[in-house]
């Protein structure tokens, strides 16, 4: 008998540090805190304000307070996303099971120690490399391997850490732990899933790497410029050219981003959801296809014995017998199983001499005796008899339909059917209605008999194209197949992956629910896999979202917060890049021309505050459910490029014709001021078109400070900022004007030039 180590075994094993601790899960606050302090916009940016106050230039030196500011406020959000993850983490992480003293035990997988003898069943992921005791398992090793082929293990056979267990239970012992573990040795992770590819983070990536290239030329060009100006000094030229980098660093974009995916993370997870990174938040967003696993999903899951069919000579007596002798020789842990057990019992008595537990591929399970061998599962998997094919059909458009069979040297005998009944979930029809309202499309993947998922979808009223059955397939050609069919029945683990694969291939964005092991390769396919806290562990191993509470009924709200996100961040991220796509534009062009620049450090502080700053953090936390597609950049070249045009032409306007209205240097600032603030209240009200009660209130407000920022002394006198008089007020309009013509005749150009690069796209896909 198998007892596991003892207690004072286990205690010498910690002691020699032969423990499965590994590293910490997530980033630890020290790295928290060098990520966002230690960045090379913060370092530029405490260092052109440490030039303001070298050269006397205090008021200008203020924006780094905005830069301590946004450093704080990132750190803080992290620190709290990070604790939040990793106590929802903890609930979620499924306990290893192993003997100690001859007891199970459910321990942490980090106390695990080397010898552990450690139990496993269906569904789990083996956690330490181990060498099986007593049982037979079947494990995919495709995490490890690459091929996602069912290998059988019996005693004595090698169980490596991150394949997973599709059929069996047994005991094994722990042969490796922590960094020792193979997976560990060659850097594999046990949750390999697709590599992530966000549209958002990629752009955003790039536009640091183009600013991170660009500002130390830029700077040392445009301030030997500035400063070789007549009447120059060195604190007006380090003032300009501090001013036109500061202006060319959307540093406030990070944190927006940054925040905004924080607390998407943090209302998630009060939501029990688990999120494995913050690109799911983003593909979340872009779902435009959803597949459905029926089985838990559409749903409970709970079984129930309807009815015992003997057929032929069989006895009811006999089948029952059979059942249990199936029953007692099996250590199964799926619904059919328990609900059979739980209605019939079991046969302990009569050993089998060798088992063949349920998988999903061979939708059957059963026992070999000395004389004859026992089977029980799907009957087009077990038998091709046809006998009883017509009445299991028939039984099959309402029930699920276990078919028992016994075999012998000399003849195959189907004994008898069990139907069983699965309980439809109360909110699936809700569920079903939510994703048709919201333009996503719904592909039913089961391995059920057809008519039991036709039944299912009828009493929902799930209006779908066609359904059909995989089995009956010799060739699949799996583009044809989703594009014909929204219901797929007798479908296996490896077809379910093929099938998620076509949709993707055809330009969709999928998520794919599911529980079970049977649903692992099209979870870890998947752009987005869902699990659920109760599934299998391998299920929500390979799944980028979990959901704790076990039900997925709460998916709508999960892409609801997904689409606000990303749609904000979307948004109000063209307010930052269109501030810096212009102020990079001019800084190169004050390098070769004989002007100076006309703004300062502290006025652009006013710039950034009201239009970039609070429009984007109101605007980002806003509700936005519609779906995302992947036109980022089309989004901002039509928003970012009509402002940044506008305002480089105003600003150049404005320089070359000052000495003609006769403006002085102040005039000059306030004039730019004024025009970048028209042009940032521009864009503002482009992007938050159609307008509600909360952005009226937001551009009217905006105006209102800025108007105060003008006529209060106190402020003027901060910001530097001058009246104008009468006579300076047509060249100001027509500057005002001028810019505001050139946004909306470049917005309509650009609007024009996007619909017909679609219209020759279209031609040439058709």
């Amino acid at each position: 008998m198998i007892k596991g180590l003892s207690s004072a075994e286990v205690l010498e094993k910690i002691r020699l540090g032969e423990t499965n601790k590994l590293q910490v899960k997530t980033i630890s606050v020290g790295g928290i805190i060098r990520k966002h302090a230690l960045t090379l916009f913060n370092i530029i940016i405490f260092s052109l304000s440490l030039l303001c106050i070298l050269v006397g230039e205090y008021k200008n030196s203020l924006f780094i307070v905005v830069a301590l500011a946004n450093t704080i406020i990132a750190i803080v959000n992290d620190l709290r996303a990070k604790k939040t993850v990793e106590k929802i983490a903890l609930i979620a992480e499924k306990r290893a099971t192993v003997l100690r003293d001859g007891k199970e035990l459910e321990i942490d997988n980090s106390e695990i120690v080397l010898g552990d003898v450690l139990k496993y069943q269906l569904g789990d992921q083996i956690i330490v490399d181990s060498k099986i005791l007593d049982g037979v398992l079947e494990v995919n090793e495709s995490f490890v391997t690459g091929e996602s082929n069912t290998i059988r293990k019996e005693a004595g056979a090698k169980l490596i850490s991150g394949s997973f267990v599709i059929s069996g239970t047994c005991y094994a012992r722990a042969t490796a732990v922590g960094v020792n573990n193979f997976t560990n040795k060659i850097l594999k992770s046990a949750k390999e899933i697709k590599p992530d590819t966000s549209e958002l983070f990629s752009i955003l990536n790039k536009i640091v790497k183009y600013i991170s290239f660009v500002l130390p030329v830029v700077g040392v060009l445009l301030f030997w410029n500035q400063h070789s100006l007549p009447d120059s000094t060195l604190a007006s030229a380090v003032t300009s050219t501090v001013s036109a980098i500061v202006a060319m660093i959307p540093a406030g974009l990070m944190l927006l981003t940054s925040s905004v995916l924080a607390l998407a993370t943090i209302r998630l997870s009060e939501k029990k959801v688990l999120v494995s990174d913050l690109y799911s938040i983003e593909t979340l967003a872009r779902v435009d296809t959803i597949c459905l696993d029926k089985t838990g999903t559409l749903t409970t899951g709970n079984l129930k014995v309807e009815q015992l069919i003997p057929l032929g000579r069989t006895s009811e007596k006999s089948l029952v017998s059979s059942l249990r002798q199936i029953l007692g020789n099996l250590s199964d842990n799926n619904a059919t199983y328990n609900a059979l057990l739980k209605k019939y019992g079991k046969d302990t008595d009569t050993k089998a001499e060798k088992i063949t537990p349920f998988s999903s591929e061979r939708k059957y399970s059963g026992a070999a005796f000395k004389k004859y061998e026992l089977y029980m599962g799907a009957y087009e998997f077990l038998t091709k008899d046809k006998t009883y094919l017509a009445e299991e059909q028939s039984y099959a458009d309402d029930f699920r339909v276990i078919t028992v069979v016994k075999r012998t040297p000399e003849k195959e005998t189907i004994l008898g059917f069990i139907l069983l009944s699965d309980e439809v979930r109360k909110n699936a029809k809700s569920l079903l209605n939510y994703f048709n309202q919201n333009g996503v499309a719904v592909k039913i993947i089961s391995g059920d008999n057809l008519g039991t998922i036709n039944k299912v979808c009828a009493q929902l009223n799930y209006d779908h194209q066609n359904s059909i059955d995989l089995s009956t397939l010799e060739r699949k050609n799996w583009r044809q197949l989703i594009e014909n069919y929204d219901i797929f029945a007798r479908v296996k683990p490896a077809e379910k992956q093929e099938l998620v694969r076509a949709l993707e291939a055809a330009g969709h964005t999928v998520a794919m629910t599911g529980d079970g092991v049977n649903d692992v390769l099209a979870l870890k396919e998947a752009d987005c896999g869902i699990s659920i806290g109760a599934g299998a562990d391998a299920a929500r191993k390979a799944s980028r979202l979990v959901l704790l509470n076990n039900d997925f009924d709460s998916i709508p709200e999960i892409i609801k917060e997904g689409r606000r996100t990303i749609n904000n961040i979307t948004r109000s991220s063209t307010l930052f890049i269109s501030k810096t796509i212009y102020a990079s534009i001019l800084a190169t062009i004050f390098i070769f021309v004989n002007y100076s620049y006309p703004f300062t450090p502290i006025g652009m502080g006013l710039v950034n505050a009201l239009c970039i700053g609070a429009p984007g953090l109101i605007l980002a936390l806003e509700p936005n459910f519609s779906r995302t597609h992947k036109n980022f950049w089309e989004n901002l070249i039509s928003n970012s490029v009509p402002s940044a045009i506008a305002m480089i032409i105003g600003v150049l306007a404005l320089v070359f014709f000052a000495d003609s209205f006769q403006l002085s240097s102040g005039e000059i600032f306030s004039f730019a001021i004024l025009l970048a603030h028209l042009v940032g209240f521009l864009l503002i009200y482009k992007i938050s078109r159609p307008l509600n009660p909360l952005r009226l209130s937001l551009l009217v407000g905006l105006i209102g400070i800025l108007a105060l920022a003008f006529a209060l002394p106190l402020a003027r006198d901060f910001f530097s900022l001058s009246l104008v008089g009468v006579e300076k007020i047509p060249p100001l309009l027509g500057l005002l004007g001028g810019a505001t013509l050139i946004f909306i005749v470049v917005s309509r150009l650009i609007r024009v030039i996007i619909s017909r690069y679609h219209l020759r796209a279209e031609r040439q896909h058709s």
